[in-house]
């Protein structure tokens, strides 16, 4: 199992964002909006994202969210220091052409037609310039979210054995004067919510931590994948979603602090 992911998108500040052969209605800026039913559209067959971003940042994943793109789907990640690195052959990174799905089965996993996917440099980029081709597209097709990520506090030490994720019903309850109770949103669903607990041995480590929390709070979203380089399920393995630091327990004797944070999905 390779170290969990969380990480947070510098897309949507970035300098230029441009996509081409956009739906009218349903624009390529939309990929930029962290609400995914504010989705990007296509009835083409391919599209391209280019992104100025608004600096250099050192660029540790990308990731296309609730999409309903086919198995035969390709996409291609390129990042550079220039927009002619993209397409000179002089991008500092290039995933090549590869599916966009990590498994065939991936059908099954969609409880609201929608999946999620990523790529994640072993070293990432320093780079202002990311390039995104899509392929092999089919019908109508579209996308809620894109995230060029920063982050990735886990890469040298992983979240504590035993984080997983449940459910948290997304509606309310009322009593009634018979004693019984009745939904107040009977329309509700079921939301991922994941607890995780870290152990931060250097301050260093835990300022890093806060800086993230403080860049994003708890509303902006962040995106947590628990087994980057292992993950199957691209529903159930990844929370794009809204961060709450619940507390730092510091542990006096040992220099060390236990850090707690609970993520909701957005979606």
């Amino acid at each position: 199992m390779s170290n969990a992911f969380l990480g947070y998108d510098v897309a949507e500040i970035a300098t230029s964002f441009s996509v081409t052969n956009a739906v009218t209605g349903f624009p390529g800026s939309n990929l930029q909006k962290q609400d995914p039913g504010d989705y990007y559209r296509t009835t083409s067959s391919s599209f391209v994202v280019e992104i100025q971003l608004s600096t250099f940042f050192n660029i540790s994943a990308v990731a296309m969210l609730y999409h309903n793109f086919p198995f035969a789907c390709a996409w291609r990640v390129r990042t550079a220091t220039t927009q002619a690195n993209l397409t000179n052959g002089s991008a500092n990174y290039d995933s090549t052409s590869i599916g966009i799905h990590k498994t065939s089965d991936w059908t099954s996993e969609i409880p609201y037609n929608r999946v999620h996917s990523w790529v994640k440099p072993a070293t990432p980029p320093v780079a202002q310039w990311v390039r995104i081709d899509v392929t092999s597209l089919t019908g109508t097709m579209q996308a809620g979210r894109l995230m060029v990520c920063v982050g990735d506090i886990f890469a040298n030490k992983n979240i504590f054995y035993g984080s997983g994720h449940g459910g948290m019903e997304d509606r309310g309850r009322r009593g009634l004067t018979t004693g019984g109770v009745y939904s107040t949103n009977p329309l509700f669903t079921v939301k991922k919510n994941h607890p995780i607990y870290w152990e931060a041995e250097t301050d260093e480590e835990l300022r890093y931590f806060k800086q993230v929390y403080k860049a994003r709070g708890g509303t902006k979203d962040v995106l947590f994948i628990r087994d980057p380089d292992g993950a199957n399920l691209e529903v159930q393995e990844v929370v794009p979603g809204l961060m709450d630091m619940r507390f730092v327990t510091n542990h006096v004797s040992f220099s060390q602090r236990t850090v707690r944070l609970n993520i909701v999905e957005i979606g």
